[in-house]
């Protein structure tokens, strides 16, 4: 009896333990949500996607408003696009596989309890890109 009692405290103690320490993305006061590049008004945004001009890589816009990162994907898609806040650091991670098309797309980076441009960059200074698993500089930040 007291070995059965010993192994349920001891079990619901792990549980507990596993649940009060386990690291959820949703826990996270920082971000990204996807933009459906069709539905998007904003002249200035569109411009700089579809700028000729472009090469393939990953690309900051920065508005009065908000901060997007932009895949531009010509021989490869960028797949797997994620973020994890670590210090005051935003790293953004992504991956790459071969693609016959262009696939673009375009992500916002939210911020929870802000609620104007002034509130912006209260979690992180510095964001950084990771691409297959590699540290890399974004292609060009522009700001508009």
């Amino acid at each position: 009896m007291r070995k059965r009692l010993l192994l349920i405290i001891l079990i619901s103690t792990a549980i507990v333990f596993y649940g009060c320490n386990k690291n959820s993305k949703e826990d996270s006061p920082v971000s990204l949500s996807s933009v459906d590049i069709s539905s998007l008004n904003n002249k200035k945004i569109l411009d700089v996607i579809y700028d000729n001009d472009l090469e393939e890589g990953v690309y900051q816009i920065i508005t009065s408003n908000n901060k997007y990162i932009f895949f531009k994907g010509v021989k490869n898609e960028y797949i797997d696009v994620s973020s994890d806040l670590e210090d005051k650091i935003l790293v953004i991670n992504c991956n790459t596989i071969s693609s016959s098309e262009e696939v673009n797309k375009l992500y916002v980076i939210r911020e929870k309890n802000s609620t104007s441009s002034k509130d912006k960059n209260l979690f992180f200074d510095t964001i950084m890109l990771e691409v297959n698993n590699k540290e890399v500089p974004f292609n060009s930040v522009h700001t508009l």
